[in-house]
């Protein structure tokens, strides 16, 4: 394929992508009937859920600890933590495996899951009986929990993705964006991080003194931080090269817990294999969600895949909207920032994170009391919280 080719292939493959899922959206959306406020589900966060997950977090601590080289390795620089992670054994290749379950995915996971059910306790507590209602052991939960957060989850030793989801989902748990000027606001937001905030968090990564490399704004598009689009051409090298592998990275993504020593032949998160295929000295890149698809199942099945993705995010946004008392409308924060990380890619490097802190998250709701209740006849107020920005 000629290079000329090569970026008509991307520029088509990526703009086939984005109809499908805003077409699977605005039809979806459409169809489906908003539910009234009052008839809906409420669902209240147990105390023991919360407790047991924040008691579970700080049980974790001495792994996370030992896998990082000590106490200061939780707030390292990234390159000295992720040093200390594969000294430690907790490298992609042990992904599934125990110590990288102990040491890194559940300490970071259960500490996201416990900060967001405190906080929509919290914040239902005071929106039905006021500030001065909170219990005392309410809000040790909530600061505990976000202690768990900081520590496990602070940007200057972990990846951005991780730092994403943790503070990105509680932002949307305290702003609880619903109307209009809230949609414009979370827009306006989310353009500022991508252009000056995302690329400004490689100070963490390369320490105060590689400070003077930063990028941002405009400029920032010419450097490593936007990759996608460069990974969307290597896809159709690398499917040109090797072809199609229909399934092996979606599945050892989905299957991120078998560890190595069970499933031998489990895929590396596939934009290693892309850059390494460019030869690429530097192979930790994004892959963005269609371009993962493509090398999977081709163009048919990436577009099967963003037509599921359409209509997923379109009934979580509708619940969401419609006053979020669904599990799925309660969770849908926690899966706006999730999705937006698959959508940069690869699936192989988030799902060991992303989808454990949801599915701990929606495990919390689901053994929550009052999922049965209505609104109005508990009289109890539902995980709206405070008036929607």
């Amino acid at each position: 394929m000629t290079e000329h080719r090569i970026i008509s292939a991307s520029i088509f493959l990526t703009l086939a992508a984005v109809v499908a899922f805003a077409l699977a959206y605005e039809v979806t959306y459409k169809r489906i009937q908003p539910a009234g406020v009052h008839s809906q589900s409420v669902i209240q966060v147990r105390a023991g859920v919360l407790w047991g997950l924040i008691i579970v977090g700080i049980a974790l601590a001495p792994f996370a600890i030992s896998a990082s080289g000590g106490f200061s390795g939780m707030f390292a620089n990234r390159f000295d933590r992720v040093e200390a992670l594969n000294q430690s054994g907790m490298s992609f290749a042990e992904v599934g495996g125990l110590r990288y379950a102990l040491g890194k995915q559940l300490p970071i996971t259960v500490s996201i899951a416990a900060a967001c059910l405190a906080v929509i306790r919290v914040r239902d507590r005071i929106k039905n009986s006021g500030f001065l209602s909170l219990h005392g052991s309410e809000l040790t939960a909530l600061l505990l929990s976000l202690a768990l957060v900081v520590f496990y989850c602070n940007p200057s030793a972990n990846s951005r993705y991780i730092a994403v989801i943790a503070f990105g989902s509680l932002a949307l748990y305290l702003a609880q964006p619903r109307s209009r000027r809230g949609g414009f606001v979370v827009a306006g937001a989310a353009v500022f991080g991508t252009l000056v905030i995302y690329p400004l968090m490689n100070v963490f990564r390369v320490g105060v003194q590689g400070s003077e490399t930063l990028k941002a704004g405009a400029e920032a598009f010419a450097s490593m931080d936007f990759d996608g689009f460069q990974q969307v051409a290597n896809s159709q090298i690398f499917v040109n090269d090797r072809g199609h592998s229909f399934g092996h990275y979606v599945l050892s993504a989905v299957l991120f817990f078998l560890p190595r020593s069970i499933w031998a032949e489990k895929a590396t998160p596939a934009s290693i294999d892309v850059a390494s295929n460019r030869n690429y000295s530097f192979t930790d890149l994004s892959l963005p969600f269609h371009a993962e698809i493509f090398i999977e199942f081709g163009i048919v099945g990436m577009l099967v895949a963003m037509i599921i993705f359409g209509v997923f995010a379109s009934k979580a946004d509708r619940s969401w909207l419609a006053g979020g008392k669904s599990r799925i409308g309660i969770a849908a924060p926690l899966i706006a920032v999730a999705l937006l990380g698959f959508l940069r890619g690869p699936l192989g490097s988030l799902a060991p994170i992303y989808l454990t802190a949801i599915l701990l998250f929606v495990l919390g709701l689901k053994v929550s009391k009052g999922c049965a209740s209505s609104q109005r006849s508990r009289g109890v107020v539902s995980t709206t919280g405070f008036p929607d920005l």
